[in-house]
C-alpha cells in the first residue's frame, strides 16, 4: 500500500468518528471499555503501520507532540510520519486507560 492509499484508508474513519451515533467506548464495572469501531480503529492502525516504536511517552512531552495535537492547522500539514507517532501517542495512551 503506497503512503496515499493508507492516508486514504485512514480518513476512511472520519466518516465514523464524525457520525452523531459513534461511541468511542463506555464504562462498566471493571474500567473504561471501547467500542468495536474503536478497537477496529485501533487494529486497523497496527495493521498498517500507524502505530510506530516510539518512545512515545517522551516524545507526547515536546513541542512538536502538543502543536500536532492542539492545533488543526498544524495538523492538516503533518507528514505521515508526523501523524503516525500522533496516532501511536493517542492508541497507546487509549490502552493504558483500558488497563487500569
Amino acid at each position: 500500500m503506497t503512503e496515499q492509499q493508507g492516508l486514504h484508508h485512514l480518513g476512511k474513519f472520519s466518516e465514523l468518528f464524525g457520525s452523531p451515533w459513534f461511541k468511542l467506548g463506555e464504562w462498566d464495572k471493571v474500567g473504561f471499555r471501547h467500542s468495536d469501531d474503536t478497537e477496529r480503529f485501533g487494529r486497523h492502525c497496527y495493521d498498517h503501520g500507524w502505530v510506530t516504536e516510539l518512545d512515545w511517552p517522551e516524545w507526547a512531552k515536546t513541542d512538536e507532540a502538543q502543536n500536532l495535537r492542539d492545533s488543526d492547522v498544524i495538523r492538516r500539514q503533518a507528514t505521515p510520519e508526523q501523524l503516525a507517532k500522533l496516532l501511536t501517542v493517542a492508541i497507546r495512551q487509549s490502552r493504558l486507560l483500558k488497563a487500569g
